[in-house]
């Protein structure tokens, strides 16, 4: 019996300084290469699902993934199945950021993202300002994967962050999770929205339909709350737009498209 998988998934969301996109493919390649058993990999599901709050990512596939394995779905099929599909988005998702984006030159962003890496390095910038993003300072890994691939890429202080917001053409971030009214990602998100505003910069959010949290309206003000150490509640209010694989959607209906999209998936 393949008793280890749990311990092999619990040390894959140990990690603190990967995408929350790059952490699930991880866990997917796992369960294709480990081939467990129905039962072995439902209890590593369950596992992942239980263990993850603010990356609502990794719950949406592990639930997705439990729900093919209940049809008859080998664990390894599900997992080839969902890595297809988040691949699919994320490529589409791109392809609609370099359309909305391409005009740009300069750009300011913060954290380690997967969709953000494969955004930049589709595009062509003459600067990428990427924002240490402490504590973690997850944002120089960012941007030395982003100067592999050839594009220009400089680490920033976070406190330069009204320094350059000034200086580029726009900013871009990505999402941990998204909800009705706003979403989660790294510390010092919120204060490039207000930066933003005050320097009539847009501000985008790179987001799939994996993202979305099926929550209620209570849970969401929990959300907020709990959100104020690593990750923050940022109000999508002040957000130009959310690109996704739906296309480039407004903050006021891009959780109802997405969600609906989801549902309709898993």
């Amino acid at each position: 019996m393949n008793t280890n998988i749990v311990d092999v998934a619990r040390r894959i969301l140990a990690d603190r300084m990967s995408g929350s996109t790059t952490l699930v493919k991880r866990l997917l390649n796992v369960l294709i290469e480990m081939k467990p058993t129905p039962e072995e990999a439902s209890l590593a599901l369950r596992t992942i699902s239980s263990s993850v709050k603010h990356m609502v990512i990794l719950r949406n596939v592990a639930t997705t993934c439990l729900r093919l394995i209940e049809r008859g779905v080998t664990p390894n099929e599900a997992a080839e199945k969902m890595l297809e599909e988040l691949n699919r988005s994320t490529e589409v998702c791109v392809e609609v950021g370099v359309e909305t984006l391409g005009d740009h030159e300069r750009f300011l962003t913060l954290s380690n993202s997967d969709q953000l890496l494969k955004l930049f390095t589709a595009l062509n910038p003459t600067t990428v300002y990427v924002l240490e993003s402490r504590p973690g300072g997850e944002g120089t890994i960012l941007a030395q994967a982003i100067k592999k691939q050839g594009k220009p890429a400089i680490v920033a202080p976070d406190l330069s962050a009204h320094i350059l917001c000034r200086r580029v053409d726009c900013v871009v971030v990505g999402t941990d999770a998204v909800y009705e009214q706003g979403f989660v990602n790294k510390l010092g998100t919120g204060l490039l929205t207000h930066l933003c505003v005050a320097n009539s910069k847009p501000i985008y959010a790179i987001t799939t339909k994996w993202k979305v949290a099926i929550a209620d309206k209570d849970i969401q003000v929990t959300v907020r709350n709990r959100y104020n150490s690593v990750f923050e509640w940022v109000d999508c209010g002040q957000l130009s737009s959310y690109i996704t694989e739906l296309g480039v959607l407004e903050p006021s209906v891009a959780y109802t498209r997405l969600l609906k999209e989801l549902k309709a998936t898993g």
